[in-house]
């Protein structure tokens, strides 16, 4: 076996695979990453059991191998944009040639790596800056504190033939419609997952595939291939219909950034909660701890119903900063409703 790849390459597709090996499992196949070239190109498959990455590159040469992610992370962290050649004669010592640097390591068998089998049917085309920015407006709303499995992932649903993005986690709602045609889309999809998927959305189109027990992503040179999370997600439509009565202010983003930034300040760790008044077209942010205390307030862009409430301000700098510059606010039942665009949430208030 006698392979050529471009270093830089080489380095982009380690970048995805390090996103998804898991160094601390006990089995070593999943540490590693496995190389596969043919045809002019080269494929690094990289899995954790729930997780399988393919990122693709130009090659000269066939043959595979797999190594452990970390070693060659290292070998390849100070090359630069030239050839890397991978050289294999015995099946078993891998012999990597970097300039004048030559490096040699005993391998597995790349047998032993796990195939994923694809069939997986393309389901819908979508921009790929419009999914990272539906998944950037839901993911902050995921639980990992264990309870209930299925809101520890993002939910990508079909909603009247049209994608949607759904995240709950009991306190938080969030919602993004893409707009985009879809048909037969209905996937919880983890939030490590998730993750590894917006780290793929570099190119213009992504498109998107999924059966009962996963979902596949596409965009660019990489395809990311992930099992679904089990169980039901709540129906989260009739939740954010409650609020569709809610006639909010709008603001600047630049001033709700500021006034929740600067009223954590003063939040201590067991109380996140700062108290927010809209009235007359003005917001007005106060917090009083312990010695503690802070208000600030800013004129609304256009004027909505007046509201008191409480609100994590954590939270609330979570929802509102993957949003754009004028950013609706309302409240209910001492609910926050953030609005803008495609993007519907809601912010649970002090109990």
């Amino acid at each position: 076996m006698l392979l050529k790849i471009p270093g830089h390459e080489i380095k982009q597709a380690l970048r995805l695979s390090s996103s998804v090996v898991n160094l601390r499992s006990p089995k070593e196949v999943y540490q590693c990453v496995l190389v596969t070239a043919k045809n002019g190109q080269a494929t690094f498959h990289s899995t954790n059991g729930e997780i399988h990455a393919a990122y693709s590159v130009t090659a000269e040469g066939e043959g595979e191998f797999i190594l452990h992610s970390q070693k060659f992370a290292s070998v390849c962290a100070d090359t630069g944009d030239g050839d890397i050649l991978f050289e294999m004669k015995d099946g078993v010592n891998l012999s990597i040639k970097i300039g004048k640097s030559v490096f040699k390591f005993a391998t597995e068998n790349p047998k032993l790596f796990p195939r994923f089998q694809n069939g997986l049917y393309d389901r819908c085309t979508i921009e790929a800056s419009l999914l990272r920015k539906a998944i950037e407006c839901t993911s902050y709303a995921t639980t990992n504190a264990g309870g209930t499995y299925s809101l520890e992932g993002v939910f990508f649903n079909c909603v009247d033939g049209q994608l949607e993005l759904a995240a709950f986690d009991d306190r938080r709602l969030s919602i993004f419609s893409t707009g985009v045609q879809c048909s037969d889309v209905e996937s919880i999809v983890p939030s490590k997952a998730v993750a590894v998927i917006k780290g793929i959305l570099t190119d213009e189109k992504a498109t998107i595939g999924c059966d009962q027990n996963r979902i596949k992503v596409t965009c660019g040179k990489g395809v990311i291939v992930a099992n679904a999370l089990a169980g039901r997600f709540p129906k989260y439509r009739k939740l954010a219909e409650m609020f569709e009565d809610v006639v909010g202010a709008t603001f600047n983003k630049a001033d709700l950034v500021r006034a929740f930034r600067q009223v954590s300040v003063v939040c201590s760790e067991d109380s996140l909660f700062c108290d927010v008044e809209c009235k007359d077209g003005k917001m007005f942010v106060s917090k009083q701890e312990h010695g503690r205390e802070f208000k600030t307030d800013f004129e609304a862009v256009n004027q909505g119903d007046d509201f008191q409430c409480s609100v994590n301000a954590s939270y609330m700098l979570q929802c509102i900063s993957p949003l754009a510059d004028i950013i609706e606010i309302g409240c209910k039942d001492g609910m926050m409703v953030v609005r803008q665009g495609q993007f519907e949430g809601s912010i649970g208030g002090k109990k």
